[in-house]
């Protein structure tokens, strides 16, 4: 039986090889759109908001500070990937929420991502592509409770 250790440097490798190998094509997205990797994650994780959120919220939910959070929104607001309004339930706190540009542009390298792991993805047999997905459905069902 493999130790959570084990197992967690497994997936450490997994994640790697296949940013390794697959990662240059979204790299590559992210510079032309002038984003980093937590501009990226931050866009993301806004655009799968359906009410926007704090930069607090924001914070919490990428595990990053606040300051850290702000410089990454206030870059993404000026791209006009973000829009920053005034929460109407407390007018000291700003609202942040992907645009339709935003929405778009997370899609689109999302879908880049999602090509690159597929190339991988596809040297498996079948029954190595479902085992893996399988393996995965605990840990998926867990991540979501939270």
């Amino acid at each position: 039986m493999a130790s959570s250790r084990t197992t967690a440097q497994t997936l450490l490798d997994l994640f790697a090889g296949l940013q390794a190998r697959a990662g240059g094509d979204l790299v590559a997205r992210l510079d032309g759109a002038q984003l980093s990797m937590t501009q990226y994650k931050a866009l993301g994780v806004l655009a799968g908001s359906r009410a926007g959120l704090s930069v607090k919220e924001l914070a919490d939910r990428l595990s990053l500070s606040g300051p850290a959070t702000s410089r990454a929104t206030d870059h993404l607001v000026r791209l006009r990937y973000v829009e920053r309004t005034e929460d109407d339930r407390d007018r000291r706190s700003k609202r942040l929420e992907a645009t339709t540009d935003g929405r778009t542009l997370a899609a689109e390298l999302d879908a880049v991502r999602l090509a690159g792991w597929r190339a991988v993805l596809d040297e498996l047999t079948p029954a190595e592509r479902t085992a893996l997905h399988d393996a995965a459905q605990p840990m998926l069902t867990r991540l979501a409770a939270r």
